[in-house]
């Protein structure tokens, strides 16, 4: 850890540094997935979800942009290579033999999901270290991950 005059205790500081790193790997992992449903969608819905998959993709990477800045922020590195992204996701395989738009919603609904349950439970996890400056940043992107859940899950649930 870089020396900071950031007034949270070292110890605080390292253990939200292994939180947000956790965190910052499913979202540039979402990143990849989204940009995997955009290139690859066909069928029927094929311009509104490629256009709304670029939307879900540009969102995570502003996600990811904030957590990688807290991290520095915090007196650390942030670690945002593919390599180091793939090794530490919690999100399931993109599956890439789909094309139908269905089917990208179906997974990239669920990539949405998890991502948002891990930056919820991070929440609490930050608030409970005192450190309200990341427990915001973690609100702020798990509002915009349920809006684009819902806004990927409305093609899902036109039927009841």
């Amino acid at each position: 850890m870089y020396k900071t005059k950031n007034d949270l205790p070292e110890k605080v500081r390292a253990e939200m540094v292994t939180l947000l790193q956790q965190r910052l790997a499913d979202c540039i992992d979402l990143v990849t997935q989204a940009k995997q449903a955009h290139w690859n969608v066909k069928g029927p819905s094929f311009i509104a979800l490629h256009e709304l998959f670029d939307e879900v993709y540009a969102h995570a990477g502003d996600s990811a942009d904030l957590i990688a800045e807290r991290i520095v922020q915090l007196g650390a590195v942030a670690e945002g290579t593919a390599r180091i992204a793939a090794k530490r996701s919690g999100l399931a395989e993109y599956p890439l033999e789909i094309a139908n738009g269905k089917d990208h919603v179906e997974a990239l609904s669920r990539a949405l999901a998890y991502t948002a349950e891990s930056i919820r439970s991070s929440i609490d996890q930050a608030d409970e270290m005192g450190d309200k400056g990341t427990a915001d940043i973690f609100t702020e992107i798990v509002r915009s991950l349920d809006k684009d859940l819902w806004f990927v899950e409305a093609h899902l649930q036109a039927e009841r």
